[in-house]
């Protein structure tokens, strides 16, 4: 499973590879909505990244 399908189904962040936008290697994250949503998210990526 590669590392933005995992975010997605174990962490319930989207994120889009950086390939869609020529730029392999990253990614794109959106934060067009509230604040608690954006925290929520960065929270659940920081538990991503600690189960790496």
């Amino acid at each position: 499973m590669d590392f933005s399908q995992r975010l997605l189904e174990e962490f319930h962040v989207a994120i889009v590879p950086g390939s869609a936008f020529g730029a392999d290697g990253n990614v794109r994250f959106s934060y067009a909505t509230s604040m608690a949503t954006i925290e929520k998210g960065l929270e659940r990526l920081r538990q991503f990244v600690g189960s790496l």
